[in-house]
């Protein structure tokens, strides 16, 4: 239960953003969401642990949920990305209360803890995420793509190593009918990963090779995130389509 005047406990947030990370894995898609037992569960659990985050945000929420079950197409798809965004926006909160830097540090040869840390992010799109990365190649494929949820679009934006990364690619959307979009720009010097165009994330070393070679940081962009975005969006359009 929340604390008096919407203080939280350290354990009960800790508690809350693993409930968060759980509904963004499970979230029914767009054309699910048919107010049938499966998803009347996930709702019923949605309500509970964005009342336990913020009762404001309960307001909002059931705003939502009454639009989402509105005929009108263009409205219910307005009221999912609300529901979505909502989420994030918990996902980010919470994140932030728990860790000052709303961040990760990940000690030298530490890869796997690495990893995990990137797979919980990218396990978190439900429309679109976009890596951006100068030396993605075939083993960033392998580690990081078949951990992005079916049906979400996943767009590659690298420079060196892409005959490399074309070829796992390839292979991967043949096997998995993944829709995969890869673009390169000589424009690129760091390293991020942008969920749902409501999250970003920069890696301080390539996604391949996190904590190999270094410590390493995963640090949510807060402050930054709509220039950030912003820039990066551009150097998408811009950028060579390699696929």
């Amino acid at each position: 239960m929340a604390t008096p005047h919407g203080i939280l406990k350290e354990t009960t947030k800790e508690a809350l953003l693993a409930q968060v990370d759980e509904l963004l894995r499970t979230m029914p898609g767009r054309d699910e969401m048919r107010w049938e037992q499966a998803s009347l569960v996930w709702l019923g659990q949605l309500k509970a642990v964005i009342a336990e985050w913020s009762l404001p945000a309960t307001v909002e929420l059931s705003s939502y949920l009454r639009d989402a079950r509105d005929v009108i197409a263009s409205e219910a798809e307005a009221a999912y990305n609300g529901i979505l965004i909502l989420l994030h926006q918990a996902h980010r909160d919470l994140t932030m209360k728990l860790n000052d830097t709303a961040g990760v540090v990940v000690p030298h040869k530490a890869t796997y803890n690495y990893f995990e840390a990137v797979r919980k992010i990218v396990q978190m799109a439900k429309r679109d995420v976009l890596f951006v990365d100068p030396y993605m190649e075939a083993d960033f494929v392998a580690a990081y793509v078949p951990h992005v949820a079916p049906g979400v679009k996943i767009r590659l934006l690298g420079r060196h190593k892409l005959p490399m990364l074309l070829s796992a690619v390839d292979a991967f959307v043949k096997e998995h009918g993944a829709d995969i979009a890869v673009r390169s720009s000589d424009d690129l010097h760091g390293r991020y990963v942008f969920i749902d165009g409501q999250a970003g994330y920069q890696s301080s070393e390539s996604f391949k090779d996190g904590a190999r070679n270094a410590p390493s940081t995963i640090t949510e962009q807060v402050e930054t995130l709509a220039a950030t975005m912003q820039i990066y969006e551009g150097i998408w359009i811009a950028a060579k389509v390699q696929r």
